[in-house]
């Protein structure tokens, strides 16, 4: 017994509507645009969010890694101000400070005679043993700084070659503390001379600006 279709039904059927048993075409084309969308939206997700370290590649090292840190914070934590903070590291050009000190140390080094004592022992022969430091050499390496730290200069004080750039970094030192002394010195005396004067206005019935 067949059983009457519905009076409203429709006679013609859409052409996306398969028979049963065969393949449901879109279904299948419906899945692949799904698929796809979630792989494209996820490349441009992580398109976006890898900017600030591909803006931050020819920088610093070390400011990459900060670049890095904060975008792999973001990730991980979903706080975009981790992002927005990145991007902004990315924009800023930090000044080199590294290599600077390095070389600043490289040319103590090489003054300081370091890397020629870095040879083996093995290397002095018999026939030139070490020489014996006076027993005054302390007492003259203090007079020797004492006179540069206070820009005397007697002279009769001569380090070796590799010490000599000391004498004139020491004198800047002591140039620059004892400026730095007296402009103390003489705002602590200007500060108690004001107070007095201020405390013996009142005292006397009129007040001191």
């Amino acid at each position: 017994m067949t059983a009457a279709p519905n009076p409203i039904a429709t006679h013609n059927l859409p052409f996306f509507i398969t028979a049963p048993g065969d393949t449901d075409v879109l279904f299948n084309i419906t899945l692949l645009f799904v698929v796809g969308s979630i792989v494209l939206t996820g490349v441009i997700f992580l398109t976006i969010h890898s900017l600030p370290e591909r803006m931050a590649h020819k920088s610093k090292k070390i400011q990459l890694d900060i670049v890095a840190l904060l975008c792999l914070l973001a990730l991980l934590t979903h706080e975009h101000l981790f992002w927005f903070a990145a991007i902004l590291l990315a924009f800023i050009d930090i000044p080199d400070f590294l290599t600077p000190v390095k070389r600043i140390a490289s040319s103590v080094e090489s003054i300081a005679g370091q890397e020629a004592a870095a040879g083996s022992p093995g290397d002095q022969s018999d026939s030139n043993p070490p020489k014996a430091v006076p027993a005054d050499q302390p007492r003259q390496d203090r007079k020797g700084a004492a006179h540069a730290y206070t820009t005397l200069g007697y002279g009769d004080v001569v380090p070796v070659t590799r010490w000599r750039l000391l004498g004139p970094l020491t004198a800047m030192n002591g140039v620059l503390l004892f400026g730095w002394s007296t402009a103390v010195i003489f705002e602590v005396l200007r500060n108690a001379l004001m107070t007095d004067r201020s405390e013996t206005e009142r005292a006397k019935g009129r007040v001191w600006p």
